[in-house]
């Protein structure tokens, strides 16, 4: 019987043009050539634009075509085909039929049952984007030589269900994204699957949100090296079997089950994956995965895990005491819970494990090679209530930043084995472990650290912290510190060494229960800014920072904010022309009584608003290089202080009272006017413009330096006249 192929064409309108095939490619001119095409019983010659004449369905055969070997592209692009029946087909001579039905967004049907096609070897992207595509029929579809089979069902995205089973493809060696974005398809059938030569599933059925269970047992894939994304955002995905899987070329698992969030089950007893190096993001963001038995998993190779737990929001106990990993090449360790593997990337592994609460590892005495990453080893294991380190080499541990951060139920933690002599990121390293009361930290080696902001912030429960054994040559960030840690009595810093350090912003925000601190060692000479620094020490009493030399801070803003207890505060050595920011520097320090700022030089007074806001116990302020030639700011200064408070200009004491009605003229070392300024307080204060000039006609000595004061007092007492009465004005 002469092979034929039915195909059916919707055709939308009367008087409709249309290709019957695409003929645009090269390969397709031999197609153009040779086929007979038939429509309502008659052979037409123009496949280009064939002319429908009235709206409706109509059945399309194509005859003569045995000896084309290439039919790729044959009908890609045609809109308007509904449906083909290739069944009982036997293409002899054909080789490739990629593209063949390439974007086809109309087709909807597929029938290749019993199809036959012993020299094809190629089907990549042979209903690519059929978006139309419910029903395929592939039952004994028998393609012996096929090799590529590459995104063959891409974006098929009303695909609901494909059967694969029995499926003789021996010589397969690319299935990747073949389902990819098949959407709607909730069930696939692989058993019996032979596929001895298959290389790459990669993204096989990736995006496939709507699939609910898959069954791969028992699947022989000796030569498969790549099963990354497989499963990637299979979000319906419920149960996977995995027993007795045998993949013993299998490099690749990266992202294999990544987000299959409803994913509870997997079997993987007997899995045989002896050469894997990648598992990254393997179980990724598993919400519902709530246990697991790797008992299979053989990692002597592996190099990566990184996020293999990450999110894994249910999983309470997991066992990787059988992990083995004494041959790992590369050096990447990047937040993975550690299990004595080496070179390995063990990055986000357990992040947002919420509910895991014990870990079973590996105790291998023996050489590891060098790894370097343990960054949010832990990260968010928000039930994790103990941690011992296993020993084993560790000695090329780079970053163990967010290692254990927001594990909330962690109180005690034992790293008296972790190796961190060439650690340079602690960053964020206990941060909000809310209820660790205690740890040893006496075997930790600093000196290469460049990275300490946030490492005990929010360790809420904390009450000391002995960091004697810490040494700091490196350092170059202390920003938040210790912020948050509210039930801190006592710190020992003694050996700190911040002589490179650049950030001290919230060091001490929120410790409101310290009680003293000693910074005498601390140098400060590169620190550019301290803003925050000790705001909420509601318990310290007194402060010495005259060791502070401070001539690259730009910021200090909120330093001693809310220091409610303070009483004294030693700023000796402090140098501020380089600081752009004081504002609320000492705001509500209740109890501070005097302050020496007679080191500050700064020449913008706008840079201090509310420097002493709340202050409401100050007596008095010694001042000396400032500048006060704007005086629209100097009331915002000195707001909410007392009007008795005393301040000291280079040895002339004025009251807050009388420093809002003057505005110090730009008061300095060489100013002899100061003392007549004051002499003539009370006969000047009532004057107005008229008065003033009566008084200088009669030769009365008037407190004027030169023509720009004269002018700056007319403007000044013009400013205050819009606020107060002109008898309070001093001009």
């Amino acid at each position: 019987m002469t092979n034929i192929i039915k195909c059916l064409f919707e055709i939308p309108y009367d008087e409709y043009n249309i290709e019957i095939l695409y003929n645009r490619q090269s390969c397709q001119k031999e197609i153009i050539n040779k086929v007979q095409i038939i429509i309502n019983q008659k052979e037409i010659n123009n496949i280009s634009k064939y002319k429908f004449n009235k709206k409706g369905v109509y059945e399309v055969k194509i005859k003569e075509i045995e000896t084309i070997k290439d039919m790729s592209y044959m009908f890609s692009g045609i809109r308007n085909l509904i449906s083909i029946d290739l069944s009982n087909f036997n293409f002899v001579n054909v080789i490739n039929m990629s593209y063949m039905f390439d974007k086809c967004s109309s087709l909807q049907k597929v029938n290749l049952s019993n199809f036959k096609a012993d020299s094809l070897s190629n089907m990549s992207y042979m209903f690519n984007e059929c978006y139309s595509l419910k029903v395929i029929k592939l039952s004994n579809f028998k393609v012996d030589n096929i090799i590529n089979m590459s995104y063959m069902f891409n974006e098929c995205k009303k695909l609901e269900e494909i059967k694969l089973s029995n499926f003789r493809v021996n010589k397969l060696k690319d299935m990747s994204y073949m389902f990819n974005g098949c959407s709607l398809l909730t069930n696939i059938d692989l058993t019996n699957l032979n596929a001895n030569s298959l290389i790459d599933m990669s993204n096989m059925f990736n995006n496939c949100s709507s699939l609910k269970d898959i069954d791969l047992s028992n699947l022989n894939l000796n030569n498969l090296t790549n099963m990354s994304n497989m499963f990637n955002n299979c979000s319906s995905l419920r149960s996977i079997n995995l027993s007795n899987f045998n993949a013993n070329s299998l490099i690749n698992m990266s992202h294999m089950f990544n987000h299959c969030s409803s994913l509870n089950s997997i079997n993987s007893n007997n899995i045989k994956i002896e050469n894997v190096t990648n598992i990254s993001y393997l179980f990724n963001q598993n919400y519902s995965l709530s246990s697991i038995n790797l008992a299979g998993f053989n990692c002597m190779k592996i190099e990566d895990m990184s996020f293999m737990f990450n999110e894994c929001k249910l999983l309470k106990n997991i066992d990787l005491s059988h992990f083995k990993s004494q041959n790992i090449i590369t050096h990447k360790l990047d937040s993975i819970f550690l299990i004595a593997c080496i070179k390995l990337i063990f990055s986000f592994i357990f992040f947002d494990c919420g509910l895991i609460i014990n870990f079973k590892l590996y105790k291998n005495k023996s050489k590891f090679s060098s790894y370097g990453n343990m960054s949010n080893l832990f990260s968010e294991c928000e039930s994790l209530l103990s941690f011992k380190l296993p020993k084993f080499d560790k000695s090329n541990l780079i970053n163990i930043s967010y290692m254990f951060y927001k594990c909330n139920s962690l109180k005690s933690i034992d790293l008296s084995d972790l190796k961190t002599n060439n650690v340079t990121n602690m960053s964020y390293l206990f941060s909000e472990c809310k209820s660790l009361n205690s740890f040893n930290l006496s075997s930790f080696d600093t000196k290469k650290v460049l990275d300490m902001n946030n490492m005990f912030s929010e360790c809420e429960s904390l009450t000391s912290i002995n960091l004697s054994n810490f040494y700091t040559n490196d350092l170059n960030n202390m920003s938040f510190m210790f912020s948050g840690c509210k039930s801190l009595e006592s710190i020992n810093l003694s050996k700190f060494e911040t002589s490179q350090v650049t950030n001290m912003s919230y060091l001490f925000n929120e410790c409101k229960s310290l009680l003293s601190v000693d910074l005498s060692n601390f140098i400060t000479n590169k620190v550019i800014d301290m803003s925050f620094m000790f705001n909420e020490c509601k318990l310290l009493n007194s402060i010495n920072l005259s060791n502070f030399y401070t001539n690259c801070l730009i910021n200090a803003g909120h330093m001693f904010s809310y220091c409610t207890s303070i009483k004294s505060i030693n700023l000796t050595n402090f140098e501020t022309s380089n600081i752009i920011n004081m504002f609320f520097m000492f705001t509500f320090c209740e109890l501070l009584e005097e302050i020496d700022l007679s080191s500050f030089n700064n020449k913008d007074k706008s840079k201090m608003l509310y420097m002493f806001n709340g202050c409401k116990s100050l007596k008095l302020i010694k001042l000396s290089n400032l500048s006060f030639d704007n005086g629209k700011f100097t009331d915002l200064i000195f707001k909410n202080i007392q009007e008795d408070c005393k301040i000291i200009f280079n040895d002339n004491i004025l009251l807050k009272k009388e420093i809002l009605k003057t505005d110090l003229f730009n008061i300095n070392n060489n100013n002899s006017m100061l003392p007549l300024i004051f002499d003539h307080y009370e006969k000047m204060k009532q004057l107005n413009n008229n008065e003033y000039s009566e008084l200088k006609k009669k030769g009365i000595k008037i407190p004027i330096i030169n023509s720009k004061k004269i002018n700056f007092i007319i403007y000044y007492s013009n400013y205050i006249r819009r606020k107060c009465c002109w008898k309070n004005m001093l001009t």
